[in-house]
């Protein structure tokens, strides 16, 4: 979120998660990188949507065969993510060397 508030403009408080995630999937040409692909963020919103649902759905029964899908992908997802947060940093790094 420091990221997005930082380069862009301030998040809407009603969706942030999700435009967080669309804008942190997307190259802000002599601004920012991007942080992750379009597919990853794909996988991010899989889990947000999950979490959302599992929040305010207090009372439905949780689909076990979906909650066991989303957990085996959620160290996959990690692994992922670390390597994306890894690049993203090298490239910062590269834009502020050549200022």
């Amino acid at each position: 979120m420091r990221v997005s508030k930082f380069f862009e403009n301030d998040l809407d408080k009603t969706s942030w998660h999700k435009d967080l995630v669309n804008r942190m999937s997307i190259e802000i040409k002599d601004v920012r990188p991007r942080l992750f692909d379009r597919t990853f963020a794909y996988k991010i919103n899989e889990l947000r949507a999950f979490r959302h649902v599992f929040r305010y759905i207090y009372q439905s029964e949780l689909d076990i065969f979906k909650l066991k899908n989303l957990n085996n992908k959620v160290p996959g997802i990690i692994k992922s993510f670390k390597n994306f947060h890894k690049q993203f940093i090298a490239t910062l790094h590269q834009i502020l060397s050549q200022l």
